[in-house]
């Protein structure tokens, strides 16, 4: 097992040295490729750094996605793995984070308040109002 664990390491490292444009960020099994594009060539470049991931490894393109983040105009580029194009999205959860394409915080923080108001009606519907009050702080609490 430490073997296995040992040549996974490396492989991260290899692919890390090996991705020359983008900024890479891995976190257990995700890897993300960042980079700032002004130019066609730039974009050619991340094209490249994505081909060099798929050598890397098996990827699962259907997990895969790409999303502009941008003030002014949007840049709109079609970007490959193997033969699958990555999916453009506006918005993207990333370790528990709703990320949006204009960077506000509005989606995630409805979509906080929405598994908030879930809970808080399936207590509500499920506890009887004349329920002992330490059992209602212990729910409230959970």
């Amino acid at each position: 097992m430490y073997l296995d664990l040992c040549f996974f390491l490396l492989m991260l490292m290899t692919y890390r040295l090996s991705a020359l444009f983008s900024s890479v960020f891995l976190f257990a099994d995700d890897a993300k490729l960042i980079a700032s594009l002004n130019s066609a060539s730039e974009n050619l470049a991340l094209q490249k750094d994505l081909d060099n991931l798929l050598s890397w490894c098996q990827s699962n393109t259907s997990k895969c996605a790409y999303m502009n983040v941008s003030l002014s105009s949007s840049i709109n580029n079609n970007y490959t793995i193997g033969n699958d194009t990555i999916k453009t999205v506006t918005q993207q959860k990333d370790l528990g984070i709703l990320i949006s394409d204009s960077l506000s915080w509005s989606v995630h923080i409805k979509e906080i308040c929405s598994k908030a108001y879930r809970s808080l009606y399936l207590i509500r519907r499920t506890i009887p109002c004349t329920s002992p009050i330490n059992i209602k702080k212990s729910l409230y609490h959970l």
